[in-house]
């Protein structure tokens, strides 16, 4: 697969004040950043944390594997195993393992347009439909599944959706799940017991050496894929993240090199205009007594699976420990700032054509007057807020959002601060269904 050669737009940030401060610098514009960059490099090149800092390198890595030894590679190898399932299959069931599946939800959401499993084949360029469940559903979800997926039928028929496989993914090493094995049951007598097609049916990313491995093991040379030793919102941009994209089309290069620019941008871009260490400064509080995180609001339904990829993120950075000397050095960059009250993540182009109006503008003109109107509201209520805007949701964007949540989220940890928390309650844009049951 290569790039379209899409042009990557650079995530902005824009930090407003209330109208009391218009005259005053706004909390990051006058300040030098310098040594910010370099405690953060030294806190991610020193840190004991190295297994769960890997993520800042991985998306470069793998791609410059594949243009080294292409068929070899690991993204070499997604590749191959998308190409057998478009060409035999027509719907994946993913089952999640934990959180395992956040992240592959998050990257299927945005960069697969709304309601994709209700378009035909033809229309998904012969990409298959993607189920997500996890070890928590229960028996009414796994038995309306394997119904959609024609399994009640004696035998199998022309039927699109009879054609199906099994795709595991398990971060960490997991007890067996009663869900797994009605599944691997299911699909088993949907091939009419045939051990070959069984094994073209099912595939996994798991540790290497953990009991899904093991269970699975007893069909034999199957599709597997070694988990990374880290907790799943760290793997987006491994096997965990990337496979299920692979399958459903999504152009994993283009993701990649949208997360590689990211943190490219984050080790070489000078100081004062890094986007990361800008926020962080504004994220700093102004007194000891703030302990609240700063909300996100985000105003794109595409983005809404994200959410539950960004809370796992945020409650696994913990993990990281804060770096020697972070607190003194957040005393230093706190003196002369004030904190944001809420950060805005804006998707500036929607996917298709906006819809006109007979008197004046469009859909998304609406859209973005009713955000601005969410802004300057809260600059009247007197606080400051940051607004970070994505281009347009495709792979290159989708990759560039999610490494810069990486990326701050544990550059807040080993600065001794609360990384942004998601609203409890979404934007004022409309939710629809969700694409992905």
């Amino acid at each position: 697969m290569k790039l379209r050669r899409n042009v990557l737009q650079p995530l902005r940030l824009e930090i407003r004040q209330h109208p009391s401060d218009a005259a005053s610098p706004s909390p990051t514009s006058a300040r030098d950043f310098t040594p910010s960059s370099k405690f953060l490099r030294h806190a991610f090149a020193s840190s004991t944390d190295a297994r769960l800092l890997r993520f800042a390198g991985r998306p470069a890595a793998i791609l410059k594997e594949y243009s080294e030894r292409r068929q070899a590679s690991v993204a070499g190898n997604l590749f191959r195993t998308a190409n057998r399932i478009h060409a035999s299959v027509d719907s994946v069931v993913v089952l999640s393992l934990g959180n395992s599946a956040f992240g592959a939800k998050a990257i299927a959401q945005a960069c697969c347009q709304p309601f994709w499993n209700h378009l035909s084949r033809a229309d998904r360029g012969s990409k298959p439909r993607m189920f997500f469940i996890d070890d928590r559903s229960d028996t009414d979800t796994i038995q309306s599944l394997l119904h959609l997926l024609g399994c009640h039928r004696p035998s199998t028929a022309n039927f699109d959706l009879d054609n199906w496989a099994l795709l595991v993914l398990a971060a960490d090493d997991s007890e067996k799940c009663w869900q797994l094995q009605a599944l691997l049951s299911a699909l088993y007598k949907q091939v009419a017991n045939d051990e070959s097609e069984m094994r073209q049916r099912l595939m996994a990313v798991a540790p290497l050496s953990g009991s899904i491995a093991k269970q699975l093991s007893v069909y034999g040379d199957y599709d597997f894929f070694a988990s990374c030793d880290e907790p799943a919102p760290f793997q987006c941009f491994g096997p965990l993240g990337l496979l299920p994209a692979t399958l459903l089309g999504i152009n994993i290069m283009e993701l990649l090199a949208g997360a590689s620019w990211m943190s490219q941008h984050f080790y070489e871009a000078s100081p004062n205009e890094n986007l990361v260490l800008r926020l962080l400064h504004a994220l700093v509080p102004s007194n000891e007594s703030t302990t609240q995180p700063t909300p996100l609001r985000i105003w794109n339904p595409g983005l809404f699976a994200w959410q539950d990829w960004y809370r796992d993120l945020r409650q696994m950075s913990d993990q990281i420990k804060t770096t020697s000397g972070s607190s003194e050095f957040s005393k230093n960059v706190s003196s002369d700032s004030g904190a944001i009250g809420e950060i805005n993540i804006i998707v500036d182009r929607p996917r298709f054509d906006p819809i006109g109006f007979d008197d004046t503008g469009n859909s998304q003109d609406r859209l973005l007057e009713n955000i601005e109107d969410h802004l300057r509201s809260n600059c009247d209520r007197g606080f400051a807020t940051a607004i970070l805007r994505l281009a347009e949701l495709d792979e290159l964007h989708s990759g560039q959002l999610m490494q810069f949540m990486l990326l701050l989220s544990a550059s807040s940890k080993l600065m001794g601060l609360s990384p942004p928390a998601t609203a409890d309650v979404r934007s004022n844009a409309h939710d629809g269904l969700e694409n992905f049951a």
